[in-house]
């Protein structure tokens, strides 16, 4: 006899093999496949440009590019906090145009460019000769490129990229590190701008073609040969026009380089530490061999940096104190106040148990007066003869 087989439905009609999803649940999964196709469109179109027009050393376009992208993400969440990350992203893009308007206004000030001293402090800390002329002349050769032009090219580079990519970390890490680092980031653009306008300074590549120095060519560009991206070398030259050339002290290159290590360093393991440490430390040598800055204008930038974040940490820790005081004499208050509310909740209640209580005590009389009258009413009746 032939078996005879039954297969099982999967599912009865009618019936779920999981939680049913919510018309919030739709839309918020939406939301987050609108916002990757976005984003991932926004990254195309971004490679688009920099391969077309260039690399944005606009320091401008490259903050409202990471401004744009981080609310692309969060438009994933909801509008509104797309809108919150454009609106707390708005101190960096501030900061970025203090920095690239310092320039401009030191022309309106009708403020000299200042040679001198930096290149007198260099000569004077290095034995008489200026590092840079004594990097170049013993490291460069005319015509050629080495392996280490490749790897001072990236570092340059990095400047550009390593400050906005370390306030994107502590966004998504760290929302209170992040509020710092954007106060940091902010001041110190804030005291740069302020000594840009007033205190315009010569790099060491401007001091050689005013004659105060031997040829001393921009060499941080170099090495893109060398890696096989002369195109890159094309447009690392193009954004450099566009830069504000007397923007030297204090060095936002070496200052910035100091401002990732200060906020990674407690972030990090210590076995990674000394790494981190070497990256202000070469930063420090592709500037001042590729004729960018004065060994003088990195160790400004860097005290500019250091008086700033110290500042900021104690204003912030001294905040932090007198908010979390504050708290804390709410929180007391609170407590002393709790009996008196305990009892104050206690008449409310027998309050309204006897309100609640009163309906039927009244019932009762009237119910207690009719079978009086009842008893009244049966005993005449008895009473009457017949």
């Amino acid at each position: 006899m032939a078996a005879v087989g039954f297969s099982r439905p999967s599912s009865l009609p009618g019936a779920q093999n999981g939680p049913a999803a919510t018309p919030v649940d739709s839309e918020r999964a939406s939301r987050e496949r609108m916002a990757k196709t976005l984003l991932w469109g926004y990254i195309g179109a971004t490679v688009v440009v920099l391969v077309t027009r260039g690399i944005p050393f606009d320091r401008r376009f490259t903050v409202m590019w990471i401004i744009a992208a981080m609310a692309i993400n969060a438009l994933g969440k909801s509008r509104r906090e797309a809108g919150m990350t454009i609106v707390r992203w708005v101190p960096f893009l501030a900061a970025v145009v203090a920095h690239d308007l310092g320039g401009s206004f030191a022309d309106n000030f009708g403020r000299k460019v200042v040679v001198n001293p930096q290149l007198h402090f260099d000569k004077w800390l290095f034995g008489g000769t200026a590092p840079t002329t004594w990097f170049q002349h013993h490291l460069h050769r005319t015509g050629q490129v080495r392996w280490f032009d490749a790897v001072v090219a990236i570092i340059y580079l990095s400047h550009f990229v390593a400050p906005y990519a370390v306030a994107a970390f502590l966004w998504k890490r760290d929302r209170s590190a992040w509020k710092r680092y954007t106060a940091v980031y902010f001041f110190l653009a804030a005291a740069a701008f302020v000594t840009f306008a007033l205190y315009p300074t010569a790099p060491p590549w401007m001091a050689a073609d005013r004659g105060l120095l031997p040829p001393t060519p921009r060499l941080v560009s170099d090495g893109w040969q060398l890696i096989g991206a002369k195109a890159v070398s094309f447009l690392v030259v193009g954004g450099q026009k566009a830069a504000n050339d007397v923007a030297a002290i204090p060095s936002l290159h070496g200052a910035h380089s100091l401002l990732v290590v200060w906020f990674l360093w407690s972030r990090v393991r210590k076995g990674w530490r000394p790494w981190l440490v070497l990256y202000p430390v070469a930063m420090l040598f592709c500037l001042v061999y590729g004729g960018e800055h004065y060994v003088a204008d990195v160790l400004v930038g860097w005290a500019y940096l250091a008086i700033v974040a110290v500042s900021v940490n104690a204003v912030a820790n001294r905040l932090s104190r007198t908010w979390a005081a504050a708290k804390s004499e709410r929180d007391h208050r609170t407590q002393n106040l709790a009996p008196f509310h305990l009892v104050e909740g206690g008449f409310d209640a027998v309050d309204a148990d006897s309100l609640a209580h009163e309906p039927v005590q009244v019932e009762a009389a009237l119910q207690i007066e009719v079978d009086e009258h009842r008893e009244v009413a049966a005993r005449q009746a008895v009473a009457v003869p017949t």
